[in-house]
Formats: C-alpha cells, structure tokens, sequence
C-alpha cells in the first residue's frame, strides 16, 4: 500500500478529528479509533457516542466559522474552523471524508486513504 501525504498535515487533521469527538462525548461516552485494510483504500473511522449532529447540519459542518450549537458554544470553545481546515487538507490529499451521524447516539467521520501515487501540487 502506497501512501504520499503530508505527514503534518495529516497529523492536523486527525487531531482535529479527534479532538471534536472528545469534545462533543460526554465523560461517560466513548471515542473509538479503528483503521481497516480494504482492497483499493485505508479506511480510518473515528467514532464517538456523543450528542450527534442534526442531519441539517452536515451539508454546513465543513464550512469556516460554523457551529453546530451555537448557543452551547462558549461551553465547548472553539473557533468553528477546526473541520473546515481538516476537510481542507482532505480536498489537497484527494482523500474523501464521510460523516454519519444520529441525535443522541453519536457521529463517525470516515476518512479514506486511497491506495494510489498522488502527486501532492501545491503543498509546498
């Protein structure tokens, strides 16, 4: 399996990730972190047991500056650019990213790391 990223990207972009699955999970919920071999992709799953996302709101979530709750906003802290930058860098790697999510039992965001030589234009 070939993979060319930008390793610092890339590390911002799980960080991203994985801080708004801690963030929006409840003490008592849980963040699970797999990565799964398929044929043609490396597929990471990064899945919470929070509060979840309103269906309306995914369209929105990778948009700067957007907020889900913003009445609870001050309460989580954050700029509302932490999923617009990682889908950013996602875009430039050519790496697709899914989200799943259902009110009151959790999200999961789905990356997929195709198998392929990408040529990274642009990244320097």
């Amino acid at each position: 399996m070939n993979i060319h990223a930008d390793q610092d990207l890339m590390e911002q972009v799980w960080l991203n990730l994985i801080t708004n699955a801690i963030k929006y999970t409840s003490s008592k919920g849980q963040v699970t972190i797999g990565m799964k071999l398929e044929i043609t992709d490396i597929v990471v799953r990064i899945q919470d047991t929070g509060k979840g996302i309103p269906e309306g709101a995914i369209p929105k979530l990778f948009d700067r500056f957007y907020k889900v709750d913003k009445a609870r906003s001050s309460s989580t802290n954050g700029s509302g650019l932490g999923l617009s930058i990682a889908k950013r860098i996602l875009d430039i790697h050519h790496f697709p990213i899914e989200i799943i999510s259902e009110q009151g039992i959790g999200s999961i965001f789905i990356v997929r790391i195709p198998n392929r030589n990408n040529t990274l234009e642009g990244l320097s």
